[in-house]
């Protein structure tokens, strides 16, 4: 991890908060020029810091009304990166994490209705190495901020 400068943070939080804004607004409000703005986003995406810029679509606004959260265990380990493989080409599963304790894996899944959501865990117990799985629902959900543990980091 390497230490921000005090404009990078500043440029980091005005694009978190919106990314679609223009360089010269973000320089204006931080009191920078446009080329020291552009200088900064390009050293922070360079450095992989800023990995992508992509837009937040409302799921159930397109249809995909259901989320749901899946812990896997494998039977054994032996095929890992196979698992791994299949279960990233399954396009309703939008999250991966291979997590410690007594589970394998975290699954985010979003499907539009539960006869999909069905066909889907149809497809993942047909992966041999699955021993079980536990899967809940999402009711509500009450916040949704990843970039909250960056904003504070750079408070």
């Amino acid at each position: 991890m390497r230490k921000l400068s005090k404009s990078e943070k500043k440029v980091l939080e005005s694009l978190m908060a919106d990314g679609r804004r223009p360089l010269s607004k973000i320089a204006k409000d931080n009191k920078l020029t446009r080329q020291t703005v552009h200088n900064v986003v390009r050293r922070l995406y360079d450095s992989g810091i800023i990995q992508k810029f992509s837009l937040r679509v409302d799921m159930e606004k397109v249809g995909l009304d259901i989320k749901v959260y899946s812990l896997i265990s494998l039977k054994k380990r032996d095929n890992i990166r196979k698992v791994e493989k299949t279960l990233s080409y399954m396009k309703e599963i939008s999250q991966i994490h291979r997590i410690l304790g007594h589970q394998d894996y975290i699954l985010e899944i979003s499907v539009p209705s539960r006869s999909a959501l069905t066909k889907l865990f149809e497809r993942i117990g047909e992966i041999p190495d699955i021993e079980k799985m536990e899967t809940m629902l999402v009711f509500q959900t009450v916040k949704y901020a990843p970039n909250d543990p960056v904003r504070k980091l750079l408070s």
